[in-house]
């Protein structure tokens, strides 16, 4: 059994050990490079998806790097022998990369949520980090585009120079639009989940004593009952059915690899 691990996996998709500092770090170093990367944070939807969907799992495992959002998955990584793991949570991310940027002089861009978020995000954010280009902030509509909608979006994030494009339309969508897009960008992109709300101000964090102890769902749950219930029931359900499984292996099977 491998003693220093890196990441674990659930069903075949990779959760990595990582810190908000490195993960910040490594987004605006990629950017720098112009290279096409990924950063996706993945909470227990993002898992469920990919129990459900092979692709979207193939997608998932195709990311630099797969941060724990939620205490749930970072459990995971702790019991199944990932050492010195921490929470890396969208909402906080964010602004970490943000920091970072401005003082790398990396620009950043926002793709999601309604125009009334996405207008109090880019002022709270330039209230927070004065020196911090934003490059780019669209919501686009709540549909699909057509393919002549999409390669303006593409030209648009093309000539606003933008080097780090946080997405926030929702799991899975959202890793999925990154996918399809990376060979036409050679652009820092990060699946952040609903973090454009938090920041902005338009939805509210959990109690830290719920983060604490996994519940942040639960207090997700009473904000919005009739959208979420069905999603964090099967969720969460098949989060424990994996977890199980996997931990099984990890400590019955002497040639367990990962």
């Amino acid at each position: 059994m491998n003693k220093k691990r890196n990441h674990c996996y659930l069903h075949g998709m990779r959760i990595d050990r990582t810190s908000y500092e490195e993960t910040a770090q490594l987004t605006v170093s990629l950017a720098k490079k112009n290279k096409s990367a990924f950063i996706c944070v993945a909470a227990v939807h993002v898992l469920y998806e990919a129990y459900s969907d092979p692709k979207y799992k193939k997608i998932v495992n195709s990311a630099d790097i797969v941060t724990p959002d939620g205490m749930s998955l970072l459990i995971a990584l702790k019991l199944l022998g990932v050492r010195g793991a921490s929470r890396v949570a969208g909402a906080y991310l964010l602004p970490k990369i943000c920091q970072a940027a401005q003082t790398e002089g990396v620009s950043v861009g926002f793709y999601g949520a309604s125009q009334e978020t996405i207008n109090l995000l880019t002022q709270k954010i330039k209230a927070d980090y004065p020196d911090l280009t934003i490059a780019y902030a669209y919501s686009p509509p709540y549909r699909a585009l057509s393919e002549e909608e999409d390669q303006a979006v593409v030209n648009d994030i093309k000539s606003s120079k933008v080097q780090i494009l946080f997405v926030g339309i929702g799991c899975p969508k959202q890793e999925r639009w990154v996918a399809s897009h990376r060979q036409q960008l050679n652009i820092s992109m990060v699946s952040i989940g609903a973090a454009f709300d938090i920041v902005a101000g338009v939805k509210s964090h959990a109690p830290l004593l719920m983060q604490r102890f996994a519940l942040e769902w639960l207090y997700r749950l009473f904000q919005e009952p009739r959208r979420l219930w069905k999603r964090y029931l099967i969720s969460n359900l098949i989060f424990c059915k994996l977890l199980i499984a996997e931990l099984f292996r990890f400590y019955l099977i002497e040639d367990y690899k990962d």
